[in-house]
């Protein structure tokens, strides 16, 4: 039976106990278990870089460039089903353009205006206006117990009591628009060998505009494992690219 690296590797890493296994693409270490349950499966999102800047005349090169926006492991309690996500930055934005971009994402999949304004308040509790959102940081969401909850930098922010909201926020990385591919982890508890959690992106749900400058340094090193470019219409980033 073929075996890929990334199957090797995960069993390797429950043969000798590891605590956690990389993603490819990013170079990025998940633990194998968190305060949500096992992880269950992993992607990296990425975002479109529009080269050009319109209010200076200068025109864009059609399609841009692609650049490492976050790696996302995906985690399932065993028991209630109940899903988490971990949310490894790979590039500095500021908080205000994390925010957009998941609330982006969220509102196609949820119709509660009240809940959608209580994630962004919890996100600038979270990652206060102006401080931004470095490479580096961790974001981890929950979505038990019919609430949707965050953490940053293992530092516990608040919540929101919201079925719909929780649920759209696991939709994001779960339904048939996922914004990226996630890769199941293989030989993880219920996880059939080959299978993706999730089908390419599409361009129904495109993502607020990112304009101005992109802080941040460049991306952990890409992987062996080639990713596939996701087709939803990313945020993009116009005008200077520091990475």
């Amino acid at each position: 039976m073929f075996i890929t690296k990334l199957q090797l590797a995960s069993l390797l890493a429950l043969l000798v106990g590891a605590a956690a296994v990389t993603e490819p693409g990013s170079g990025v270490d998940f633990k194998l278990k968190s305060k949500f349950g096992a992880l269950i499966s992993f992607g990296m999102r990425t975002s479109r870089i529009e080269l050009g800047n319109r209010k200076a005349g200068i025109s864009r090169k059609k399609g841009g460039i692609r650049s490492k926006f976050y790696a996302v492991g995906m985690y399932e309690d065993i028991s209630s089903k109940a899903k988490g996500f971990n949310l490894q930055m790979l590039t500095g934005v500021s908080s205000e353009k994390i925010t957009l971009s998941l609330k982006g994402a969220l509102e196609p999949r949820c119709s509660d205006e009240k809940a959608l304004h209580g994630f962004e308040n919890m996100m600038h509790k979270g990652l206060p206006k102006g401080g931004g959102c470095p490479k580096g940081t961790s974001l981890e969401f929950g979505t038990g117990g019919g609430k949707l909850s965050l953490t940053v930098n293992d530092k516990e922010i608040g919540s929101v009591a919201s079925k719909p909201l929780a649920k759209a926020f696991a939709d994001i990385y779960c339904d048939k628009h996922a914004v990226c591919k996630m890769q199941k982890i293989p030989f993880a508890t219920g996880v059939s060998i080959g299978e993706t959690h999730a089908v390419q992106a599409e361009e129904d749900f495109a993502d607020p505009i990112f304009t101005g400058r992109q802080d941040g340094g460049g991306a952990a090193k890409l992987g062996k494992s080639k990713v596939k470019q996701d087709n939803i219409a990313d945020p993009i980033f116009t005008g200077r690219n520091d990475n």
